[in-house]
């Protein structure tokens, strides 16, 4: 979008002195026009994938609950029954469409993955099924109810992306898989600003081949940073090397500024570079990572300053690194936190108010 809109041809000539007052202004302007974020990256992870690659979609009744919805996304133009990786996103709580996430779906389904969505309750039925079992019986549904018109998913390579309440949820359902053999070709975990994960007992079941990345927000005041802190220590089957957590900080040098909140993977309100340089990339890089790329793990899991920079502001300033532990140095200053208890349709606004 051009900085200043276009101006209508007037009937009448502007005078000298007017023209050369117009000038001033805009170039006062210019002068004092903040520095712009960084783009996306030109290629490799997080790029942007080619519009013209088509993406198809669809949903199915989730088979516990058929009120619940399972939406899948898959590229479109591949043969029938072609197997690509399955990736499973487990939403934020409030959050029952893909909608609020779909460039990132779509950025996924175009890099070659079948991306499946399941909805969970937002009220829990006063029953043995939890919100856990609704995410696992529609990603499981979903290896059959994929249309075979197209690529179906490939179980044997699973990625599981998890915000929020689906963040805490994500080793759980990881953990359901694996013990299922789903997986075994490369199994990758990414838990964004994780609520508490309510399966324990899961952590013990993640093989010692899959990758792990916890990542937090600075300013998140839904969930404490200090929850994904704790998942590297509790993946115990898990190498270290296979395994990280960083915090993205907030950083408001140029405009728009980067935000580093409990919303920040949401897509629906625009894609920024904590998109395409932050979540966007690493989960391309986890991805490759578990298929044996030690490049890309070095991107996903990397700790040095090169492996954490997320790109230079328009006037050279580089963005805020963010953290690679928890808790932050003494140095940093103290953020306020929200204490929020996932239950009811309170929940429900409280999270969708401050995404």
């Amino acid at each position: 979008m051009d900085r200043f809109p276009a101006i209508a041809p007037r009937t009448r000539t502007l005078t000298g002195v007017a023209i050369l007052a117009s000038l001033a202004v805009a170039a006062g302007f210019a002068r004092g026009a903040p520095p712009e974020p960084p783009p996306p990256p030109a290629q490799g992870f997080g790029a942007p994938t080619s519009a013209t690659v088509a993406v198809e979609s669809g949903s199915f009744p989730n088979p516990i609950d058929a009120d619940l919805l399972v939406h899948w996304l898959r590229p479109a133009g591949r043969k029938p029954n072609e197997r690509l990786p399955l990736v499973a996103f487990l939403h934020g709580f409030g959050a029952p469409s893909e909608r609020p996430y779909r460039a990132w779906l779509e950025h996924l389904a175009r890099r070659g993955a079948i991306v499946v969505y399941p909805v969970y309750p937002s009220v829990e039925a006063r029953s043995a099924r939890t919100r856990y079992d609704a995410m696992w019986a529609g990603l499981e549904a979903a290896v059959d109810a994929v249309p075979a018109t197209g690529a179906r998913p490939d179980p044997s390579r699973l990625g599981v992306i998890g915000h929020s309440f689906g963040g805490g949820a994500a080793p759980a359902i990881a953990a359901r898989a694996a013990a299922r053999g789903w997986g075994r070709d490369g199994l990758w975990i990414l838990a964004l600003a994780p609520w508490y994960d309510l399966d324990r007992a899961a952590w013990a079941s993640l093989p010692p081949h899959a990758h792990l990345l916890a990542v937090a927000y600075e300013d998140d005041k839904v969930c404490d940073p200090g929850i994904a802190g704790t998942f590297p220590a509790l993946a115990t089957t898990i190498p270290a090397d296979r395994k990280a957590f960083r915090c993205l900080r907030s950083d408001p040098h140029g405009s728009p500024e980067l935000r580093a909140e409990h919303g920040t993977p949401l897509t629906f309100r625009g894609v920024d570079a904590y998109d395409t340089r932050g979540t966007w990339q690493v989960a391309d890089a986890l991805a490759a990572a578990a298929g044996g790329d030690e490049a890309a793990r070095r991107v996903a899991l990397g700790r040095s300053a090169e492996e954490l920079d997320l790109g230079r502001w328009s006037d050279g300033t580089p963005v805020r690194t963010p953290l690679a532990s928890w808790p932050p140095d003494a140095g940093e200053p103290s953020r306020p936190r929200r204490q929020w208890r996932p239950g009811g349709q309170q929940a429900a606004h409280d999270l969708l108010l401050l995404a």
